[in-house]
């Protein structure tokens, strides 16, 4: 066990984490704390931090949430496919 300072970047945050050198990989691997919290099954997690972290992630509103499904894009009238890109 490795006791690291890891930053979330969705909550703005660095956190304190004791985490093994194979959660270590899998971090770097996902692209950060944040995915490889919010994409690992919670039997994985196997902590109560990391689940309550999952809880907290979630609540963050996603910077997709504005877009929509591009495959819907030609039913939509034109001024609103306007609006949207302005």
């Amino acid at each position: 066990m490795h006791k690291k300072k890891l930053y979330s970047e969705l909550l703005n945050e660095t956190f304190h984490i004791n985490v093994t050198t194979a959660a270590l990989r899998t971090i770097d691997k996902m692209g950060g704390l944040d995915n490889y919290i919010l994409y690992t099954k919670d039997h994985k997690l196997d902590s109560l931090f990391g689940l309550q972290l999952k809880a907290r992630l979630k609540e963050v509103p996603s910077p997709f949430s504005r877009i929509i499904n591009l495959r819907f894009l030609p039913l939509l009238a034109p001024s609103f496919i306007f609006h949207l890109a302005t």
